[in-house]
């Protein structure tokens, strides 16, 4: 993200910092919601929810809308997105995997999304 900030949109390294912060902390506040719907309305509703609306929000980026308003609301709902999946996906483990191995399974895609953070 802050390549992207800085190549796509001018912005300075410590402006593009800022804004993948906010990113972060979006996706960081939307974890626990993911989990939550996930209880109410399904792991799986949350996770396909998620994946579209980011799918749609990596769309309307890819025509490069104007910084700020447009592009920053876009990064932030595209944020919020992946953080709800992440939530549904924590549920969806506990739901399928046997409850001897959920720590491990959970540990593993912890890691495997603190890596690809």
């Amino acid at each position: 993200l802050p390549t992207m900030l800085t190549t796509a949109y001018d912005f300075a390294q410590t402006e593009a910092g800022m804004r993948t912060a906010g990113f972060s902390l979006a996706a960081v506040v939307a974890r626990p919601l993911g989990g939550a719907l996930s209880d109410r309305i399904g792991p799986v509703k949350v996770c396909l929810a998620s994946f579209f609306a980011a799918a749609a929000m990596a769309v309307v980026l890819a025509l490069h809308p104007p910084a700020e308003i447009p592009a920053g609301v876009s990064f932030v709902l595209m944020a919020a997105a992946l953080g709800l999946g992440s939530g549904g996906v924590f549920a969806l483990v506990a739901k399928l995997i046997e409850p001897s191995r959920v720590g491990t399974v959970t540990g593993v895609v912890g890691a495997a999304g603190g890596l690809g953070g």
